[in-house]
C-alpha cells in the first residue's frame, strides 16, 4: 500500500516535470519571427495601472509615447493614489483616470474601471503594461498586430535581469522567472500551444477582453484572467519579439512580500482550475485546453524541487533496504529531465542575462523559499498589497 501511494505521488510530480522539460526542449527550436505592417496596425489603448508610482511612471510613459501613433490612447489609471501619479502622467501627454475605492483595491479592479470608461469609444486592441517596467522598441506594434491578426490575447516576454547589487538568492529568483515568463511560453509557442498571462505586456482584442470579468478576486489575477479567456475560446499566445523588462526587488523582505501573495494565488489557481480544465478538454476534445491545464500544474520551480526532494527520501530508503527500485528510477528520470531542461534553457536563452552564480545560489534559494511556504500554511494572504519599490 505504501509503495502504491508513493508511486501515485511521484506520478503527480512527474506530470509538471515532464511538461516543464518539453517546454524547455522545444524552446530550443528555431521559429518564424512575428512580423507586422506598420500601416495596418490596430487602434490602441495602452493601460498603465498605477498606485503611488510618481517616482517611476515616467520611464514607461517615455517608452509608450515613442511607439504609439495618432489616434492611440495612453492611459494611466491612478488607482487610490496618494501622490502625484496622475499629474506626472498628464505632464507626459497621457490621460489619467483617477479612481478611489477602499474596498476594491488592486490592478484587476483598476483595469475594470478603465475598460468601462473606454466603452463609449472602444479601441481595437487594449495593451496592459505595469508602471515599473520598460518595453523594447516596436513592442506595442508586435503585440497589437498579433492580437488583432489572431483574435487572441497575446503575452510579451516579461523578463527579469541580474540584480547587480542584489543578493545571490534574488538572482536565483530572476533565473526561475526567466523560465516561467520566457522559456516555458516559448516552448509552448513552438508546440503550437497556448501560454499563461504573466502580468505586464498583455494585449487583448477589444471584443475578446469584454467577454470576461477582468476584476477576478484571485491573488494571481493575471493567471486567472488567462484561464478565463481560454475557457471562452481565446487562449493566450506568446510573442517573444515583444520584450518587457522588469526587476526583482533588491531586498529579500520585499521579494518575500511579492512572492507570498503571488505564489499563494497561483497554488490556489492550480487546485481550483486544473482538474476542471482537464475534464473540459477531454469532453470538448480541445488539446490546447489540456496543455493549458498541464502548464498550469507546474508550480514555482522551488516548490517543485522541494516536492521532489521530499519524495526522494523514502524512495532512496526503500531502494537501500532492498525494496522496489521503481520510485527511485522514476525520480531519477524526473531529475534528469528537469536538470537538463534548466541547463539547456539557461545556456541558450539567458546565460548573458543571469550569471552562473544564480544557479549556484539555487540550494540557498530553496532553503529560503521553504520558510515562505511554511508561512503560507500558518497565515494566508487575503488581500492585494502593492509591492514596495526599491
Amino acid at each position: 500500500m505504501f509503495l502504491i501511494a508513493l508511486i501515485v505521488l511521484i506520478v503527480l510530480v512527474m506530470i509538471p516535470i515532464v511538461t516543464f522539460a518539453l517546454q524547455c526542449f522545444f524552446s530550443l527550436l528555431p521559429g518564424r519571427k512575428s512580423s507586422f505592417d506598420r500601416e495596418q496596425l490596430p487602434r490602441l489603448a495602452v493601460l498603465i495601472p498605477s498606485h503611488n508610482e510618481e517616482a517611476i511612471v515616467a520611464g514607461i510613459l517615455q517608452d509608450v509615447k515613442s511607439q504609439v501613433k495618432e489616434g492611440d490612447r495612453v492611459i494611466v489609471i491612478a488607482d487610490n493614489c496618494e501622490d502625484s501619479t496622475a499629474a506626472v502622467a498628464k505632464s507626459y501627454g497621457a490621460e489619467a483616470f483617477e479612481r478611489f475605492d477602499e474596498t476594491e483595491r488592486g490592478k484587476a479592479y483598476a483595469l475594470r474601471f478603465a475598460l468601462e470608461k473606454l466603452e463609449a469609444d472602444p479601441p481595437e486592441v487594449v495593451i496592459v503594461v505595469d508602471a515599473d517596467c520598460r518595453i523594447s522598441s516596436d513592442a506595442l506594434a508586435q503585440l497589437s498586430s498579433k492580437a488583432a491578426k489572431l483574435n487572441r490575447p497575446v503575452q510579451g516576454s516579461y523578463i527579469f535581469g541580474e540584480q547587480q547589487d542584489g543578493v545571490a538568492s534574488n538572482n536565483a529568483s530572476s533565473f526561475t522567472l526567466w523560465f516561467k515568463n520566457h522559456i516555458r511560453p516559448l516552448g509552448s509557442l513552438r508546440l503550437g500551444m497556448p501560454c499563461q498571462l504573466t502580468g505586464s505586456g498583455m494585449a487583448f482584442p477589444w471584443q475578446v477582453i469584454r467577454k470576461v470579468n477582468v476584476a477576478n478576486q484571485s491573488l494571481a489575477e493575471d493567471t486567472t484572467l488567462g484561464l478565463e479567456l481560454a475557457y471562452v475560446g481565446h487562449p493566450p499566445t506568446f510573442c517573444p519579439e515583444a520584450r518587457i523588462d522588469g526587476h526583482v526587488p533588491k531586498e529579500w523582505g520585499t521579494l518575500v512580500q511579492q512572492r507570498r501573495r503571488w505564489e499563494q494565488g497561483y497554488l490556489e489557481s492550480i487546485l481550483s482550475n486544473a482538474p476542471k480544465m482537464m475534464l473540459r478538454s477531454i469532453t470538448s476534445f480541445k488539446p490546447g485546453l489540456l496543455w493549458a491545464a498541464f502548464d498550469l500544474c507546474i508550480p514555482p520551480l522551488a516548490l517543485l524541487g522541494i516536492a521532489w526532494t521530499i519524495l526522494a527520501l523514502p524512495a532512496i530508503a526503500m531502494l537501500l533496504l532492498g525494496g522496489s527500485a521503481l520510485p527511485a528510477i522514476l525520480l531519477g528520470i524526473g531529475a534528469a529531465l528537469m536538470g537538463s531542461g534548466l541547463v539547456l534553457g539557461w545556456l541558450v536563452h539567458c546565460r548573458d542575462k543571469v550569471p552562473a552564480k544564480a544557479i549556484l545560489a539555487m540550494p540557498w534559494f530553496l532553503v529560503r523559499k521553504v520558510a515562505i511556504y511554511a508561512s503560507l500554511l500558518l497565515k494566508r494572504e487575503k488581500v492585494w498589497l502593492r509591492t514596495e519599490r526599491d
